[in-house]
């Protein structure tokens, strides 16, 4: 059985959108919160994926590691120039199995990301999106849509 995603033209053309738009980026800013619920934000490589997944590495040392085993709700932003961007909410998941081909494939096409692939204290998460806004401020009036998952 297809989902909305795909049988609801206008969701499905949202969709591409969101895609083409997030895949020509390779950086976002994602914030976390600490256990005392301090936000933490940091610029972090992406690759994504057609179902609009995010995969992204850190160390296991770094402050959102930590973060994220406590609360693996996360918020990003991704893209500003040209008065575009996509806000987006998920939940980060650690990949504590072999990253499979399709991961590693996005993984190495990051160069922030590509280049620390085999550090010893280097982890992956996957990230399934729970809330997306596309928001396109250069026109009059701006175009604007959400999608919830």
């Amino acid at each position: 059985m297809k989902s909305h995603f795909e049988t609801d033209p206008k969701m499905k053309k949202e969709m591409g959108l969101l895609y083409n738009f997030m895949k020509a980026h390779k950086l976002a800013v994602m914030s976390t919160v600490t256990s005392d619920s301090r936000p933490e934000s940091a610029v972090i490589g992406i690759g994504v994926k057609e179902n609009l997944e995010l995969v992204c590495s850190t160390f296991r040392s770094s402050r959102k590691y930590e973060n994220i085993h406590q609360n693996p709700r996360v918020a990003l932003v991704i893209g500003w120039e040209d008065n575009k961007t996509v806000q987006y909410e998920g939940a980060a998941e650690e990949i504590t199995d072999e990253v499979s081909p399709e991961d590693l494939q996005l993984l190495t096409s990051v160069p922030s990301i590509a280049k620390h692939l085999e550090w010893e204290h280097r982890t992956f998460f996957k990230i399934r999106p729970t809330w997306i806004r596309f928001s396109d401020l250069s026109m009059d009036p701006w175009e604007r849509f959400e999608i919830s998952f």
